[in-house]
């Protein structure tokens, strides 16, 4: 149903019929992941935000709060299970053990800023080499 036009209603029925098949209120991960479902880009634009659709489906929130010092450490953990590399924005979001990258930009500002609290940096830029 990718970039389809979708009433209010639909989106919500839509929730509703995720909600049902999964057995809970769906995260975004799910939506993305699922071809029959709208993007999630069309919630937002909707609702403004996630829990704001949810509620306006009647589901309950995914309130999960963490506090820095529980994001610092997901992400050195994930460091240590991708073998020291530090984590891509899509090693997070495609680990549903991992809070999503958007709460460590919402909490440090940006991905890179979160991975350097954390003590772990990226590689820089790749150089075009030329011969």
């Amino acid at each position: 149903m990718r970039r389809q036009n979708c009433s209010r209603e639909r989106l919500i029925a839509l929730l509703q019929e995720k909600a049902a098949e999964l057995g809970r209120s769906p995260r975004i991960r799910y939506i993305k992941d699922d071809l029959r479902m709208p993007p999630y880009s069309m919630y937002y634009e909707e609702f403004s935000s996630w829990n704001d659709a949810l509620e306006a489906a009647g589901l309950r929130l995914n309130l999960v709060y963490y506090s820095r010092g529980d994001l610092i450490r997901k992400l050195k953990e994930k460091s240590e299970e991708l073998g020291g590399i530090p984590p891509r924005v899509v090693d997070v979001n495609n680990d549903n053990e991992m809070p999503s990258a958007a709460t460590y930009r919402k909490i440090f500002g940006t991905w890179r800023d979160a991975l350097n609290v954390a003590g772990l940096k990226r590689f820089g830029p790749t150089k075009k080499v030329t011969l």
